[in-house]
Parts: structure tokens; C-alpha cells; sequence
């Protein structure tokens, strides 16, 4: 990153952090390459969000309408955006939610 900006040393990240959470320690170790495991971490930090939500909302509505806004920054880290973003907002309920996301991490770590 310092090589693409050299006379940057402060960066404002904002809504970067949500579309891809590796944002900040490859900013900090001067790199532009992901972790081995990064669908696993994701998928971890993904499951983290929901079961926070979960705890702290009522009902699957409100649980649904908040992932939604984070799965559409969330998309933008896959290799077809619009298709994943497609497929999350088409699962109907907290079932299919999680299966849709269990599975486009799955398809991704391919």
C-alpha cells in the first residue's frame, strides 16, 4: 500500500472495513496479499455478526434487514458480487439465510 501511496501514512477505511475485514492488517503489514484462510476467517466473522445480532434482536426480521446491509458490503469480496448479493437477499428465512451463506463461502474457498 505505502508503495501505491507514498506520501499517505494515515488511512480513513470506513465502510472498506465491512466490505473486506482483512482491510486493516494488510494496511498495517504493508501488503496486498489476503491470509490462506481467508474465506474461513470471513465466514467466522460473518457467523460472529449474526449470532450477535441474534442474541440482541427479536425475531428473524430485524436479524435479517441488518445482515442484509452488511451482505451487501460483504459481496463485494466474492468473485461475482451482484450474483452473491442476488442469492442473500433471495433466502427467505434464517435457514436459508444460513445455508446460502454457508454455502457461497464453500463455493468461494474453492
Amino acid at each position: 500500500m505505502q508503495a501505491l501511496f507514498p506520501s499517505i501514512d494515515h488511512f480513513m477505511i470506513g465502510r472498506g472495513l465491512i466490505a473486506d475485514p482483512f482491510l486493516p492488517s494488510m494496511i498495517k503489514n504493508n501488503t496486498t496479499e489476503y491470509p490462506a484462510n481467508r474465506w474461513e476467517l470471513f465466514s467466522e466473522f460473518h457467523d460472529t455478526i449474526y449470532q450477535q445480532y441474534d442474541a440482541a434482536l427479536s425475531g428473524p426480521t430485524p436479524i435479517k434487514m441488518k445482515m442484509k446491509g452488511f451482505c451487501e458490503y460483504f459481496s463485494q469480496s466474492f468473485s461475482d458480487p451482484q450474483k452473491t448479493f442476488k442469492k442473500i437477499k433471495k433466502a427467505g428465512n434464517q435457514k436459508k439465510y444460513q445455508a446460502t451463506v454457508a454455502e457461497i463461502f464453500e463455493n468461494e474457498s474453492k
